[in-house]
Formats: C-alpha cells, structure tokens, sequence
C-alpha cells in the first residue's frame, strides 16, 4: 500500500501591521520685521490735506523733495505743527511750506541735523493769513537749526490777531531777506531774536506790522547788501536790540 501523505498545518495569514512614525513636531519661523526708515523722499509735492483739518509732522530723520518742497502742509483753518525733522530739503522749492488759513503754525526742534534748505524759495515758509489770523511760531518752544533758502531764509506772515514769534541761530535767504516777519493789519505782536547769524542778500531782518502790534528783534549778528534791520510799523512800538 502506498504511504499516507501526511497533513500538512493549514497557512495563517499575518494580519495587517498598521505603524505610525510620530512626526517631529515643526515650530513656525519667527516673521521679521523689515528695517522701517524714518527717511522720507518725494518726487514731488505730497498732496496738500484740506478742509480745515490739523496737521502733524515729527520724528523723521530726514524728508527731501526731488522737485518741490520738502514739507508742504496746507489746511483751510487748521494748525500745522512741524516738530523733530533732523534734515529738511526742498531741492526744487522751499524747504518748508505751511498755509493754514488761519490756523496756527508751529516749527520746532527740526533742521538740527542737516539744516532746513529750500533751493528755490524759502528755507522756511509760513503763512497763518486768514480767518482771525493764526500765531506763528519758528523755534520758539524748541530751537531749531540753521535755515537757509533761495529768496528768504525765514518768511512768517499773518493777519488779524495773529503774532509771530521766531528764535533763529543761523538763517541766510541768498537773494532776499535771511528773516522776515509781516503782519497785515494785525494786533498780534512781532517777536525775532537771532542767536547767531541774519544775513540776507539784500535786508538780514525784515519786520513789518500794519497793525497796531509791537514789534521787537534781538539780533548777535545781522546783514545785508541793503541794510542789516529794516522795520516799517504803523502806531505800535518798537524795540532793536542788536
């Protein structure tokens, strides 16, 4: 007889193996800020708010117009305030250019690094004309450094109850005057003190009230081709000191 073949065990499938690999656990990458540069450049005038609002300029290292003013503020009765602008530059216009409408003008703690300087026109420019007329004042709170322009090196004017107070180091206007001051029939007064040095290409310090303000100018060093001082004033008084 022919031998038995022997049974063999039945086969058991291996069951299914499920691993899970545990990923590393990932930490998103820190954003970085970019370099943030209080430099400002304009290839042009900014555009000129309106509608009597204030207006706020500070804490810039510098702001350069290619071809107009470097700061051009303008507000139809609102104040203009400028403060802290280490280096202003208008190489194809004034350095600063403020037109309130009547509101008041403030200039302070600004061209201490690299001057204020208006190639073509004033190194500094305001006009608070207007309404009841506005104040100005130009380094008086906090000086400001040295001021040069085209025409004017400072130009302030005002009207009605406006006064104009300026505290200059240096201020030189090439073919003008290096600080001018007007009231048009204003009872606000006129106050210019130079620390250093006015020189204007034809008048160092112009002062001129049509009111019935006082006007008065401290100078340490004052010229011009023309004259050093020129002041004309209706009925007000006034006081030279230089």
């Amino acid at each position: 007889s022919c031998p038995k073949t022997p049974k063999l065990p039945a086969l058991i499938e291996p069951a299914a193996v499920s691993i899970v690999v545990p990923l590393p656990k990932l930490t998103p990458p820190t954003p970085t800020a970019p370099a943030v540069t209080s430099a400002v450049t304009m290839a042009t005038d900014p555009p000129k708010p309106t509608m009597g609002a204030d207006i706020l300029v500070q804490n810039l290292d510098s702001v350069t117009g290619q071809a107009g003013d470097g700061i051009d503020a303008a507000s139809q009765g609102g104040d203009i305030t400028i403060t802290s602008v280490d280096t202003i530059l208008g190489t194809g216009g004034n350095g600063i250019l403020a037109d309130s409408d009547g509101g008041d003008i403030s200039i302070q703690g600004s061209g201490l690094v690299g001057g204020i300087i208006g190639t073509s026109g004033p190194g500094s420019y305001a006009n608070a004309s207007g309404g009841t007329g506005g104040n100005i004042d130009i380094g008086g709170m906090s000086a400001i450094g040295d001021v040069a322009g085209s025409t004017d090196g400072i130009n302030a004017t005002t009207d009605g109850a406006g006064s104009i107070t300026i505290v200059s180091a240096n201020a030189t206007g090439t073919s003008r005057y290096g600080i001018l001051a007007s009231n048009g029939v204003s009872t606000g007064d006129i106050d210019i003190t130079s620390t250093g040095t006015a020189t204007g290409g034809t008048i160092g310090i112009g002062a001129f009230n049509f009111g019935q303000a006082n006007i008065a100018i401290t100078a340490a060093d004052v010229s011009g081709t023309v004259s050093g001082v020129a002041v004309a004033s209706d009925a007000s008084t006034v006081s030279i000191d230089t």
